[in-house]
């Protein structure tokens, strides 16, 4: 049905997976700078991540490696800041790569789904073609038209959650805006 904005959105969660392999460490958390504990982002009861404490973003993966240089690193995304708002850090560590990469896999089992949607559709309708210009009995064509209206049913649905999922990239270039739905 809608082969361009598959390979459309396979191609952006291509780069999506690429910039989240990039980094080291895939689950990141904030950490006080002083004493390497964890600071929680509260955007309820704080306005700044760690109140005016210098924090870094650390690869969880990566939090036993030696601090003492303060260097970007590639598991020290962000290695020193004093004033972070709450909102942001939390917003930071909930779209950490770890859950980039759940996302690029959890899309791809969609998209698989759908392609798998639109063969048993192309499937049924070689069936109903078959059955119509074999001479079947009525019973047998009229369960064909109906095996085909339940594949065109599943293929029809996983397009419209492609769709909204791929929609997210309403700023890409190669984004069509017939794409979007309503």
């Amino acid at each position: 049905m809608m082969s361009e904005l598959v390979d459309f959105y396979e191609a952006r969660l291509g780069e999506d997976q690429a910039w989240a392999e990039g980094c080291q460490g895939h689950r990141w958390v904030w950490e006080c700078t002083e004493d390497d504990k964890v600071a929680e982002p509260n955007p309820v009861e704080e306005e700044s991540l760690a109140d005016g404490d210098r924090v870094a973003l650390r690869s969880v993966e990566q939090r036993t490696v030696d601090y003492a240089s303060w260097t970007l690193s590639a598991t020290t995304p962000i290695s020193y800041a004093e004033e972070v708002r709450s909102v942001a850090a939390g917003h930071i560590v909930r779209h950490d790569p770890a859950r980039v990469l759940a996302d690029v896999a959890a899309d791809r089992k969609l998209i698989a789904r759908y392609k798998a949607a639109e063969e048993s559709h192309e499937e049924a309708l070689r069936a109903l073609t078959d059955a119509r210009q074999s001479g079947a009995d009525e019973a047998a064509v009229h369960a064909a038209g109906e095996d085909l209206a339940a594949a065109h049913a599943r293929a029809a649905a996983y397009l419209t959650i492609l769709e909204d999922r791929a929609a997210r990239f309403f700023d890409h270039p190669d984004f069509q805006p017939h794409w979007r739905q309503p």
